[in-house]
């Protein structure tokens, strides 16, 4: 029985198979048949359409120019931003320097002082 059961399903698949190839033969017949009447018509654009791409070509080079434009100025933002922050850097350094400068001045003084002091 589980034998039969499967020899039918085996059968029932063949057959669908079978009739998927046909309609795949048959689709591409159609294909073929429209690929041969599209190759012998010639396309026509009519003026507008001629038009409406020209203008659109126009507009994507108008798009472009303005994108580059922007590119550029995007550009020059960030050349800038990094000058800023390498003169941040260089005051910062110097900054330090003072303070380190002035830290060891007072100490000098302080330890003046306490010379001073202890030879009282």
């Amino acid at each position: 029985a589980n034998l039969t059961s499967l020899k039918q399903q085996l059968e029932t698949s063949q057959a669908k198979v079978q009739q998927d190839e046909q309609i795949g033969e048959q689709l591409n017949q159609s294909i073929r048949q429209l690929s041969s009447q599209l190759a012998h018509q010639p396309v026509k654009f009519s003026k507008q359409d001629i038009e409406a791409l020209n203008a659109g070509e126009e507009e994507q080079k108008t798009q472009s120019a303005q994108l580059d434009s922007h590119l550029q100025i995007l550009a020059k933002i960030q050349e800038l931003s990094t000058q800023r922050e390498a003169q941040k850097a260089k005051i910062e350094q110097k900054r330090l320097k003072l303070l380190k400068r002035q830290n060891t001045h007072e100490f000098k003084l302080k330890r003046k002082e306490e010379e001073k002091k202890k030879k009282m």
